[in-house]
Formats: structure tokens, sequence, C-alpha cells
């Protein structure tokens, strides 16, 4: 029957035959089977592809070099095809799962609920083993997750192929971990089989001891793993998924070893800590490692307190009332987490995210915060500084307005007035009053001592296109299309309309700034921009933008300058245009960010662009050093005196600066001691200094 052509032979698992698979082997096989390929017959031969080294190797088989008749006979025969099956679409998925499942549509969506499964089901055989897998881990009760569904499916495999493994089951574990963790640290994806052959070699070394050994060991881990090969030679695993479980057991078992040799090295992926978060952890021995890394170097602990944070965020650890003081924490994903009253003084911070935190009264005094996701409270949309720098006010889209204190970036408070974006804010009436206005035209106003709330009587169409507060006054001014401006003075609660349609052009696209003086104001209509004084309603200075509109104006006074800000949505850009009011030139910038600069504490507040708006705060001047401890007294004295006297107000003009017989302490004085200073405070002093100063 198979002569005539009646029936097709199906022989699967070719590279299952024989662990070795040098040339003559591979040679030999063939040579038996088509011994089954005669007249009509219809043979068909399935192999794993990573069977061999490289693609080159299937052809060699039908290499002229190899010069045997049979062979001669294989290459000319045009009945001879090599084909690679695809992998199963979802209706193929669906079909399989009807076939070999009681509920095929439940054991979907469990496959679908399940991280990477439905990938994974793609591929018959691991399509197979997840059938195999779940109903036993809902037999045991267990709730399913990705880590434990890994566990059995992996031990599963392994346990399938141990018939033909010259490495027992345990073996073949630890390897995959090794190999997997050697991806993982040197950021590949694969490995050529001139490197895997090395990493055996390396792996087994106490086992090996002949090239024959070494060649079956370097097949078996071929063949009887998780690896796929592709035309060049290069392994991977079947899917990055199982990379990355074998990576997390490799960490999981440092942990619980107390053993931290490779945890630390780089920052973790969000797949990795998932299926750590899954591995009952003990939370204690993570806590462990946070706090180990308390003041010690980074290059010592690396990123093991971050790794550590990211997984106790992922199994639902909340951070409140910690003390993370002068811990290294770097790249940790607090993202939607609740820090409440926790103290982050001194630690280091960077490139760590708080997207979506709560931080009510958290100390971060001095931490590094370079690079690190302030966000937490939805898109920012508008903010300002009070005067002195010291205090931030921001606005989101969707309508909360949060004052931080810049010097430990805690909330002093969170206003929650409506549910519409934000668009301006102000401190004003000398940082007495704080202002704001949403896109809904509705106005807020609060002390900034109290917090109460002080009712605006505005009129009732809200058709002003232009607000903004005096900075100078308890005052507000509401500019209208037809350019009538209303003067609101909260305190005396008296209104004023002046008629500036002479003056400046009418438009619905608005805006108006008062400038460095209470009666001084900057109309922009449009692209045109008119300085008013509003004593005499008189025009003072007229200009046009280059900008054709803009979306934001802020003033700001040490430079006496606009600054108009377009934002170009298709290029994620911000066109901004700075203006002058000197001279009523400008400029036009493109940028990524927009920024704002506390020089009080040296910090830049942005609007960055990072495929989505993301709201920054930068730390200029990262482990700034006031002063050098061997130049003082001397040539550093100078920047001693005078940071004592912008920080604390102290008239040192008549000082003199020492130190202690013992060199162990700087003494400031005049007819008596103002503050002593011991060694090694010299970074960052402000928290460090005794004072003695006697009133």
């Amino acid at each position: 029957m198979l002569e005539g052509g009646k029936i097709i032979l199906l022989l699967d698992g070719f590279d299952e035959m024989e662990s070795k698979s040098n040339k003559d082997i591979i040679l030999h096989n063939f040579l038996e089977i088509n011994k089954l390929v005669t007249k009509k017959s219809k043979v068909i031969l399935t192999s794993r592809t990573h069977y061999f080294k490289t693609h080159s190797q299937v052809n060699d088989i039908f290499n002229p070099q190899y010069d045997t008749e049979l062979l001669k006979m294989i290459r000319g025969n045009p009945r001879f095809k090599i084909m690679e099956l695809l992998e199963f679409n979802y209706n193929q998925i669906l079909e399989f799962l009807e076939l070999h499942t009681d509920d095929y549509m439940e054991m979907w969506r469990k496959i679908k609920s399940t991280y990477n499964l439905d990938d994974l089901s793609k591929r018959p055989i691991l399509l197979e083993m997840i059938i195999r897998t779940l109903p036993t881990l809902i037999e045991t009760g267990q709730d399913i997750n990705s880590s434990k569904l890994y566990e059995v499916y992996t031990n599963i495999w392994i346990q399938r192929e141990d018939w033909r493994s010259v490495m027992d089951p345990d073996e073949k574990a630890v390897f995959m971990a090794e190999l997997a963790l050697h991806m993982f640290l040197n950021n590949i994806q694969s490995v050529h089989f001139s490197e895997l052959y090395q990493i055996v070699l390396n792996h087994f070394k106490r086992t090996i001891i002949s090239k024959d050994d070494a060649d079956i060991f370097s097949t078996d881990a071929r063949t009887c793993s998780f690896l796929n090969r592709d035309e060049s030679g290069n392994y991977k695993f079947i899917h990055k998924s199982f990379m990355e479980f074998f990576v997390a057991k490799q960490f999981y078992d440092e942990i619980c070893n107390n053993n931290i040799i490779f945890f630390k090295e780089k920052p973790l992926p969000p797949e990795i800590v998932d299926f750590m978060s899954k591995m009952d952890i003990d939370t204690r021995r993570l806590y462990d490692l946070i706090y180990s890394t308390s003041h010690q170097k980074f290059e010592h602990v690396r990123y093991k307190g971050g790794n550590a944070i990211s997984i106790l965020s992922y199994m639902g650890e909340t951070f409140t009332n910690k003390n993370f003081s002068n811990t290294i924490l770097r790249n940790a994903n607090f993202e939607g987490n609740v820090c409440d009253n926790s103290n982050f003084s001194n630690a280091e911070l960077q490139e760590s995210s708080f997207i979506d935190s709560s931080m009510l009264y958290v100390n971060l005094e001095y931490a590094k915060l370079d690079g690190a996701l302030i966000d937490g409270i939805g898109q920012v949309t508008a903010l300002a500084l009070d005067k002195t720098e010291k205090k931030l006010a921001f606005g989101t889209i969707n309508g909360n307005v949060t004052i931080v204190d810049l010097k430990n970036f805690s909330k002093i408070f969170t206003f929650k007035e409506t549910n519409f974006c934000i668009e301006n804010i102000r401190f004003f009436y000398d940082d007495q009053f704080i202002g704001f206005s949403d896109s809904n035209k509705n106005i807020f106003i609060f002390d900034t001592v109290f917090f109460n709330k002080i009712d605006v009587r505005y009129g009732e169409q809200k058709s002003f296109v232009g607000i903004d507060f005096n900075p100078f006054r308890s005052e507000i001014a509401l500019l209208y299309s037809n350019m009538n401006i209303k003067l609101i003075d909260l305190n005396l609660n008296t209104e004023k309309v002046m008629d500036l349609s002479t003056e400046a052009k009418s438009n619905n696209d608005c805006a108006i700034h008062f400038l460095n003086d209470p009666y001084i104001i900057a109309a922009i209509s449009k692209n045109e921009l008119s300085i008013i004084n509003l004593q005499v309603g008189k025009l003072i200075k007229k200009s046009f933008a280059k900008l054709d509109y803009f979306d934001n104006a802020y003033y700001k006074s040490e430079e006496n300058a606009l600054y108009l800000y377009q934002h170009d949505k298709n290029l994620n850009k911000f066109n901004c245009e700075i203006i002058s009011l000197n001279d009523m030139e400008s400029e036009v910038i493109t940028s990524d960010s927009r920024i704002e600069i506390s020089k009080k504490y040296n910090l830049m507040i942005s609007f960055e662009f990072n495929k989505e708006l993301i709201f920054k705060v930068i730390d200029l001047k990262p482990n700034t050093f006031l002063f050098s401890w061997e130049n003082v007294p001397g040539k550093d004295s100078d920047l001693l005196i005078r940071f004592l006297n912008d920080e604390y107000k102290f008239d040192l003009k008549k000082i003199d600066v020492n130190k202690s017989d013992d060199g162990k302490n700087i003494n400031v004085f005049n007819h008596e001691t103002i503050a002593e200073i011991p060694i090694g405070e010299n970074e960052k002093i402000i928290e460090t200094l005794t004072f003695l100063c006697r009133e």
C-alpha cells in the first residue's frame, strides 16, 4: 500500500532518534528512512529545526561533497522538499480546544487572561502543554497565576524529555536557568551554537571528560530544552517568557538562600517582576534587601533595593510610614502605590517611578531624583512657583491642584474642586492667595495659610476668554472677547470694568498676564501683543508674535519676558516664543519639554515628551558641595558665609571663620559663636548646622 501511494507514512520526531547529532549518524538515519521512499510512496519526516546547528547543516546533507549514490539520488529527486509548518491562528486554536477540552470557551478565557499564554498557544505542542497544565492547577484549588503555570508547565516538559536525555531533570532545569541568566545579563535574545557549546562545556566541566561527551551534552542542550534555532545557528528560547521565567526562578533562589549575586545587577523588567511577585517570597526578606542598602555605595548594592521595591509593589505591598532614608532605590517601581508619611530623605531614587502614587507628607529632603517620574496625579497641564520659589503648585487634566514644598517635596495641600482640566494657576497677592481656573471657566481662590475658599462673583455667563491673578494685589482680571477687562478686588469686594477695544484687537483666542507692576498688563489676542496701563487705560507698546496661535502664556519677571507655548501634538513638541518686553524682540524655539526653575533648591520642573506627556522634577546640582573642608578657612570661607546669610538671614558682615584646634569643627562667629559645623558635613549642610546664637 505504501509503494502504491495508498497511505501516507508520517514519521514524527527525527530529532528524537539520537542525541548525538554528528553528520555520520544523521546520514545513517536518513539512509534507513530513505528505504521507505520507493515508487509512489508518500513519506513525511518531521524534526525541530534546532536539531541541526545551522540551516547550512540541514543543506549539508544534500551537499555534493557527500557523493554516495544514495545522496546523489536524493539530491536529484524533485519530489524531496523541505517545508516549515506555520503557527496556529486563533481559529485553529479554538478548534483544537473544542476537540480536546470539555468547555473550550472557558479554557480559552483562562488562556487569554494569563500572561502570554495566548501567544504561546499558537504552537501546537505548547497548546497541548497548556491544556495539560491548567487542569492540574485547577484540581489543586490553587489560584492560577503565570508563575505557577510556568512552573508546572516546564516541569512537565523536562520530565517528558527525560527518557532520551543525558541530563537529569534537575540538572536540565539548572542549566536552562543559567543560560537564561546569561542572555538576560548580556541583553541578548539568542546565542550562537559555538557560544552555546562553550556554555555547556563550562557548566558540565566536571562531567565532560572527552570531546564525545561534549558533543552529547551540547546536542542534549539544543534538542532537549526550550530552544529554537534560526538559519544562522543562533539559539533562543522558543518564547521570551520562558527566559524570563527561568531568570525569575534563579533570582527567587538567590533571595531565599540569602545569596544575592546577580539579582542586583540590572533593573528588573516588569515581566520578571511579575513572575517573582507570584513566587511566595517572604516579604521580610525583600525589606531586608532594601534596608541593607542604607548608607552604602551604589557600586556595592546596585539595583538590589530598587528591584526589591518593584517586587513588593507587584505583590500589593504598600509603603505607608516607612523609613527608607539613606537607602539606594534606583529604578524602583512605586507606580500606583501608597507612600504617605514615608521618609525618603537622602535616598537615591534616580529613574524611579511614582506615577499614580499617593505621596502625602512624604519626606524627600535631599533625595536624588534625577530622572524620577513624579506624576501620580494625572497629566500636568499648568504649574506655578511662588515668589520665594519654595513652593510649587500644579494642576492636572482631571482637575486636581496640588501645592508641594520643594525643600522636601512633600504635599502641602491638594484641591479637588472640579473634574475639568486646570488651565491657569498662580500664587498672587504676595503669595497670600492661590488662584486657578478650569476649561469650563470656573474660577477658584484659596488662602495659602488655612486653604479656606474665597467666593468669587464674576457673572453668570462665564463669557471671559482670559484670566490672570494680580501678584501684588487681591485682584483678578477677566478679559472678554470685546476687549473689556473686569477687575475684581477680593478684599474690597468691588468690580471695575474697562473698555480696551480701541487699544487692543478683540478675539476669542486671548490671554492676559500681569507684569512686574500691579497696573501693567499684557493682552495677547491671536498673535497681537499689547502692553496696557490699567491706571489710565492706555496702550504702552504693541507687537506681533511669530506663532500663529498659542495654548499657554507665562510671564517671567526675572527676564521681563513673555513665554508663549504652542503644543504641536503631531510632532509631540513644544514651540515656545520668548518675547522680551524691554525691546519687544522675540525668538521661537522648539523643545521636548516645558520647564520652570526653582533657583532656591536647584530644581527643574518640566513637562516632557516621551511617547506621552510626563511631569518630571530634576535636581540641577546633584551631590552639590557648598565648600571644601580643606579650604575653610581660606578661599571657600566666603561661600560658607554667603550660604549662612542667604539661608538663615543672619547679619554676617563682620564675622570670622576658623577651625578648632583638633581640626574637627569649623566655627563661625563674631563676638559669639553662631555655628559649629562638624567634619564631613560639608554636603548640603542646611540640616547639619548646630546653631548657638544667643538673642
